[in-house]
């Protein structure tokens, strides 16, 4: 369904009501709200990672000259503005050969220092990068301290956040979870406008809808879950009974 249509069946089929009352932005706003939940609802159950999956590059940037508060300095990037969690990240020192990153804590990391440039250098190789987060950034080790930076050096894939709709695409955007499962959003944008206006519904009228609801959330939970679920395969041993 795209989003003028979910809207339309919000406010004509379930709500019976009228845009006066219900406007598109009003309804707008809950469908953006609903799909922040659902996706992460999606992300959380799913066995892998490829429902939202979001792929970024960047340069490696040399450390030579930068200060603190420079990208780069001390390894340190800005995450990309739409990552959920990351996934896998691949660094190349040459701008030829990628290594996939190890991930690390700072808690237990073995290094001498995670501040000292010479230090940095002495406890982590090209040959192994490593990765560690911090608040919305990430450290790169070891850092690339000849000149010149590399083009696209460093790869992520991630968990991709999900883009709000706009009002004036609303005729043409459609979610992003399973079209089989878009009735969600009606059926959640239908009992946040009868909480609005609470004395226009029964309690039987939201019951109603809670008792569709409910069990339709269930089933895109465990659609998520076994949507990728990989098959068991038995092959049988070959027996001699001669």
């Amino acid at each position: 369904m795209v989003i003028s249509d979910i809207i339309d069946e919000i406010r004509t089929t379930e709500l019976n009501s009228n845009s006066t009352k219900f406007s598109d932005a009003y309804l707008l706003k809950g469908v953006n709200l609903d799909d922040a939940e659902l996706v992460m609802m999606a992300l959380n159950s799913a066995p892998d990672h490829n429902f939202k999956l979001g792929e970024a590059w960047t340069d490696l940037l040399s450390s030579s000259g930068l200060v603190d508060g420079d990208i780069g300095y001390n390894g340190e990037y800005p995450f990309p503005s739409e990552l959920i969690k990351p996934l896998r990240f691949e660094m190349s020192f040459d701008g030829t050969t990628f290594r996939e990153c190890g991930i690390y804590d700072i808690a237990s990391s073995h290094a001498a220092s995670e501040h000292n440039q010479t230090q940095v250098q002495s406890d982590f190789n090209q040959d192994n990068p490593q990765v560690r987060f911090e608040r919305d950034s990430y450290f790169v080790r070891p850092l690339k301290t000849t000149a010149g930076n590399i083009t696209n050096g460093i790869h992520i894939w991630y968990e991709k956040r999900q883009t709000a709709f706009l009002i004036a695409n609303i005729a043409t955007d459609t979610p992003s979870i399973e079209a089989n499962f878009h009735r969600l959003y009606v059926l959640r944008g239908a009992l946040r406008g009868m909480r609005r206006y609470r004395n226009d519904y029964t309690t039987a009228d939201r019951n109603e809808i809670r008792k569709e609801l409910e069990p339709l959330e269930a089933a895109f939970k465990k659609f998520m879950k076994e949507r990728f679920k990989r098959p068991l395969r038995i092959s049988g041993k070959s027996e001699n009974f001669a």
